[in-house]
């Protein structure tokens, strides 16, 4: 059986919390203890990114994460440009046995068109 991109992702869905971009605003103003990682290509972390956010590509994640974070019991909340990415690299991160790990929903392009900050 063949499955999509969107197929992966629904099954990711399952095991992957998800929070809202309201709900990462209140994390931020309530400096909140977690990490927030922009898990898109290099290219569109140059051209604009959340604030406070790290790089860690989707490609290199898992690398980047275990070199970085060796604490598994980290906050992480991930995010990409729409949000499928991040669900993804949350699934590898939690199978990894980081086990509070969060996509953020619609990604850095609804947190934008709710008209959160980002930076360039």
């Amino acid at each position: 059986m063949k499955k999509s991109f969107l197929d992966i992702v629904e099954e990711a869905l399952v095991n992957v919390d998800e929070v809202d971009c309201i709900q990462l605003k209140h994390a931020k103003d309530n400096e909140e203890d977690f990490i927030l990682i922009d898990s898109r290509e290099r290219e569109e972390w140059d051209a604009s990114r959340i604030p406070n956010s790290v790089h860690m590509s989707k490609g290199l994640i898992e690398k980047m994460v275990e070199a970085n974070i060796p604490d598994r019991d980290t906050k992480l909340i991930i995010y990409c440009q729409s949000g499928f990415r991040s669900v993804l690299a949350c699934e590898s991160i939690k199978r990894m046995g980081y086990n509070q790990v969060s996509s953020l929903k619609g990604g850095i392009s609804e947190w934008q068109s709710s008209g959160f900050p980002i930076e360039d």
